[in-house]
Formats: structure tokens, sequence, C-alpha cells
């Protein structure tokens, strides 16, 4: 998968994160298949600059 689409899949991802939904979209998350060093820095910048909203989620996906 293109890093840009991968990339755009993500931000869909963290986009419906909530408490409730931490389960299934932390597994999507896991599954999508980062397969290189650049997507996972993006991923990483991502869930840093979401980290305002649901910061408990966030510091769980961290973790993972």
């Amino acid at each position: 998968m293109l890093a840009v689409t991968l990339m755009q899949l993500l931000c869909r991802i963290l986009n419906k994160l909530t408490p409730e939904k931490f389960d299934k979209l932390s597994l999507e998350l896991l599954n999508v298949g980062i397969d290189c060093q650049t997507v996972l820095k993006g991923i990483i910048l991502l869930v840093r600059l979401r980290g305002t909203y649901f910061l408990c989620c966030y510091l769980l996906l961290l973790l993972l």
C-alpha cells in the first residue's frame, strides 16, 4: 500500500477514535500493516498532534 494511502487510512481510523470504540479501532490500527519507518513516524506524529482529544486512548495506543 502506498504511504500516502496508508496515512489517509490511519487518519480516518484516528478520527473515529472514542473511548467506546478504542478496542476495535486499536486492533484495526495495529493490523493496517505499517511496513516502513516513514509511515511509522507519520502515525506517531498524527497521534501526538491529536493527543489533546481522548488523551487516555492515545496514550494506550502508544503503549501497545
